[in-house]
């Protein structure tokens, strides 16, 4: 960044006071750890950083030979948490560079009332403007075009915000850099880090410690020692080493998650379900998530754990397969587009053939809240009788109930999900209940935290795999039905039973028109 360089207009080098040619603005020369993290390959790329380690200003010199380059009038963005934090870092550091670089202002001038920056000819005629903004009102973000941007301090700004500025250069496809300190693991911030530090063609991650700018001459020794004697470990180790902690809202645990995908997230098959062979085939493009088959066990028994969707693409409808044996969830099936109609018709059809297991078909357990309040009446009119009834929790036996499904309380999901939870976990004499192959799955189980009211739920974010407008922890619900429908699915076996010697039932062989599973003393080895 310390060269210097002509401004060329496209029909040769622009001309100054005296015909002199503008030389390129003596920005700082960035340190190697500032330069790869604004000029990484990749489109996006997530910066997390010590305090006081040049991000800001490395951010500066990045979007202006953005827009230096660009030209034609086009506009570049800077969003912080609120426009105060915009104005004063990003407006009057970009300012007070332009001031060293032309301090008569010939080819540069402030849009205050707009808090734009414009960079222009001697005609002043606009070659390129820089807005900054505050993430406080996601629709003020809207409407825009632009072909580079900045989000500072990105760990505190609104994820709706974000969002908003991701959609404002679907057109343009520009770069976009993401920088600021870490807060916590549940920010939206931390969670596009992770795309990076996996290796995604599109995400790029970087990190800058108070070691590396130490190094470089931008903070000092004695700063950093007095900052560890002085602040607690937790705080310096996220503030000055950029090494995040769990929010202590968290109700998953990131130790838990981790280890899970340490030991089970693989690849998913993707496939698609016909209804004609009533198989699964490969396909790229399939809602289909396999771990396993196409062809599954018929030695053992499955069951289906189903949240369901009004199919109007606000959220996922999830279905989650689950080994009931060994507790391996085999394949899911995530759609935001399918009715509650047509995922009754796929799930009857895969649980009848695909997944029939021993019992010749799957158990199956949803959510009877909200689109699946009358959704056993398709299972009924298809003679699907293989499904879960909500038992008496919280009393002496628990019985089977009579109601069809599952219907959830705020007291009942929070102890479910902390019954699925517990089931990850490899205690001594007691074996993780549930295997959790999907990283997706995992990542929506970092996001659920603790509500101010009380209740348990996700940070709302995107769903960028299936096209859901707004992720709702959709694959952990699943995931729990299927682990709540396992534990109890001896409630809905009908063991094999003959009537007594000489009864009427066994005079007129009842045992073939009646449920005798009450007879439990009676049952046949």
């Amino acid at each position: 960044m310390g060269r210097r360089s002509c401004w060329n207009w496209g029909i040769g080098e622009r001309q100054g006071v005296n015909n002199k040619v503008i030389p390129y603005p003596d920005f700082p020369k960035l340190y190697p750890k500032q330069h790869l993290a604004f000029y990484s390959p990749q489109r996006i790329v997530i910066t997390e950083a010590s305090t006081k380690a040049g991000k800001s200003v490395g951010a500066l010199c990045w979007l202006f030979e953005q827009g230096w380059a660009g030209g034609g009038g086009r506009s570049y963005g800077w969003m912080a948490p609120i426009n105060k934090t915009a104005m004063e870092i990003g407006y009057r550091g970009m300012k007070e560079f332009l001031d060293q670089w032309d301090d008569k202002r010939l080819f540069w001038r402030e849009v205050i009332s707009k808090q734009q920056i414009e960079i222009t000819d001697r005609s002043k005629k606009v070659h390129c403007r820089f807005n900054f903004f505050g993430s406080e009102d996601p629709d003020s973000v809207y409407g825009f075009e632009y072909w580079a941007a900045v989000v500072d301090e990105g760990s505190r700004c609104r994820e709706e915000s974000w969002q908003a500025l991701f959609t404002t250069m679907t057109f343009t496809n520009g770069p976009m850099r993401v920088i600021g300190n870490v807060k916590n693991k549940g920010t939206w911030m931390y969670r596009l880090g992770e795309l990076g530090r996996k290796g995604s063609d599109l995400y790029g991650y970087q990190k800058i410690t108070a070691i590396d700018a130490m190094e470089a001459g931008v903070l000092t020794k004695e700063a950093i020692d007095a900052a560890r004697e002085t602040l607690p470990d937790e705080i310096f180790e996220r503030d000055y080493m950029a090494v995040p902690h769990d929010d202590a809202r968290s109700f998953f645990r990131s130790q838990v998650l981790e280890k899970q995908r340490e030991l089970f997230v693989r690849k998913p098959v993707r496939r698609r379900f016909s209804h004609q062979t009533n198989e699964l085939t490969d396909d790229p493009g399939g809602n289909w998530y396999c771990w396993g088959g196409p062809v599954y066990s018929k030695c053992t028994n499955y069951v289906f754990g189903i949240d369901i969707s009004a199919g109007v693409a606000s959220s996922n409808s999830v279905l989650a397969v689950m080994d009931k044996e060994t507790g391996e969830v085999v394949a899911e099936y995530v759609d935001p587009h399918i009715s509650p109609e047509d995922l009754a018709e796929l799930a009857i059809n895969a649980g009848r053939t695909v997944f029939a297991g021993q019992c010749g078909s799957a158990l199956i357990c949803w959510e009877a809240n909200g689109p699946g309040e009358g959704w056993f009446r398709h299972l009924l009119r298809a003679g699907y009788t293989n499904i879960y009834y909500q038992h008496r929790e919280g009393s002496r036996g628990e019985r089977k109930g009579r109601r069809y499904g599952w219907h959830s309380t705020r007291p009942l999901k929070i102890d479910r999900l902390g019954d699925l939870r517990a089931a990850m976990v490899d205690r001594p004499g007691q074996r993780r209940r549930i295997i959790v192959h999907s990283d997706v799955c995992l990542d929506e189980m970092g996001r659920y935290i603790y509500m101010d009211d009380g209740s348990v739920g996700p940070d709302t974010v995107s769903d960028m795999i299936s096209g859901a407008r707004a992720s709702h922890g959709d694959r952990v619900i699943a995931y729990m039905l299927c682990l709540m429908a396992s534990t109890d699915a001896w409630r809905h076996i009908k063991p094999k039973v003959k009537p007594k010697p000489g009864t009427y039932a066994d005079r007129f062989k009842m045992d073939k028109y009646i449920d005798l599973s009450r007879y439990e003393k009676e049952v046949v080895a």
